[in-house]
């Protein structure tokens, strides 16, 4: 839906306004059924609890922020920008190498967990560059 929504005018398309109509009554259909059930798969009635509610909300956020990053920038660099494939991938691959290195930050500095797939990430980025700087493009 957020796909098509440049393309097809957003609210002004039936397609995406049947969409969004179809979640919405989904949605709420779902949040009364789970209510009434004795057992349910989800229970709404946590959401009662500030703390559950809002790190709900926080991780929901969360999701918004990396669903653009990650879906919608190389939209955006593509259509606006025109800016080619292989240079779209070029720009994600460091924010890519840099989210791994992150991600092993709070361990030990020495040959730990983190230490073999740091470098095999840098080893794989390295190649890209070479095979794309010779190549070309990636296709």
């Amino acid at each position: 839906m957020l796909d098509k929504g440049q393309e097809d005018d957003w609210f002004g398309s039936h397609f995406i306004t049947t969409l969004i109509v179809t979640a919405t009554v989904c949605l709420i259909a779902l949040v009364i059924w789970e209510w009434f059930q004795k057992t349910p798969i989800i229970d709404v009635r946590m959401f009662k609890s500030f703390n559950f509610a809002s790190a709900n909300l926080m991780m929901f956020m969360l999701g918004i922020l990396l669903f653009s990053a990650l879906v919608l920038m190389p939209q955006f660099l593509q259509t606006l920008m025109v800016t080619p494939l292989s240079w779209r991938g070029l720009r994600f691959r460091r924010e890519a190498l840099s989210a791994d290195g992150d991600a092993h930050r709070g361990q030990a500095d020495d040959e730990g967990a983190g230490a073999i797939p740091d470098r095999a990430w840098l080893v794989f980025a390295v190649h890209c560059d070479v095979f794309i700087r010779r190549n070309g493009s990636i296709c």
